[in-house]
């Protein structure tokens, strides 16, 4: 199983706390940019060395998916 510090740049975004200040820091500008523009960009969220393996997962499970 992968953890999550693997996946996600904790560094960067700190979700591991979600009552930490600088996680509510994080969550608050998500919302205003989400209020603002209708989206929330997080750049280097995903960890670049581990992009191809979930993209080998997304490419092994996409036919499962429903687009709607």
């Amino acid at each position: 199983m992968i953890d999550t510090s693997q996946i996600v740049e904790l560094d960067r975004y700190p979700i591991a706390d979600i009552n930490a200040p600088t996680t509510r820091r994080l969550v608050n500008a998500c919302r205003q940019e989400l209020d603002e523009f209708a989206l929330c960009t997080l750049p280097g969220y995903i960890r670049p060395e581990i992009l191809p393996k979930l993209v080998a997962e997304v490419r092994k499970h996409h036919r499962y998916c429903i687009y709607g």
